[in-house]
């Protein structure tokens, strides 16, 4: 039978046990309680982030019909809150999704605008959609993955 652990002796003290403030020696006072109690309450969902990466395209690409200036700033906009909402591993799921959701949106926005008429017409228009909504996927995925970069290196400077 494997010796189980005393009371006394510490534990492998692991990321999961520091994250909940296991870690905090009792000893140390208020302020590392204090600490950790503010770091847990900075940590916001994931669909807060990937509300606001959807929606904000979803807006532009409703107004614009598709595409144009109002869903490059919608979608760079919406990158940019999202990367800032975010953990910081998630911003590199933001710098990876923005792409597709803008994409998506752009679509959205285009089949409501334009759902009548003809399947060649539509289908033509469709890979004008498609290519109007690169410049917004480019832009959307470079904002995030500079608040990427950004909050990496601003990490590794506060160590």
């Amino acid at each position: 039978m494997p010796e189980q652990r005393g009371a006394g002796e510490p534990t492998a003290g692991g990321r999961a046990e520091r994250r909940r403030g296991a870690g905090v020696d009792a000893g140390a006072g208020a302020g590392a309680v204090a600490d950790a109690t503010v770091a847990r309450e900075r940590r916001r969902p994931a669909a807060v982030s990937a509300s606001v990466l959807i929606a904000l395209p979803l807006v532009g690409a409703l107004v614009s019909g598709g595409g144009g200036v109002v869903l490059d700033i919608t979608a760079v906009l919406g990158a940019l809150a999202a990367a800032l909402l975010c953990s910081r591993p998630g911003v590199w799921w933001v710098t990876t999704g923005a792409p597709p959701v803008v994409l998506l949106m752009a679509l959205a926005g285009f089949v409501v605008r334009d759902s009548a008429g003809s399947t060649g017409k539509f289908a033509t228009d469709l890979a004008k959609c498609v290519a109007g909504a690169f410049p917004a996927m480019a832009a959307a995925m470079a904002v995030a993955a500079v608040v990427g970069v950004a909050r990496l290196v601003a990490a590794r400077r506060g160590r």
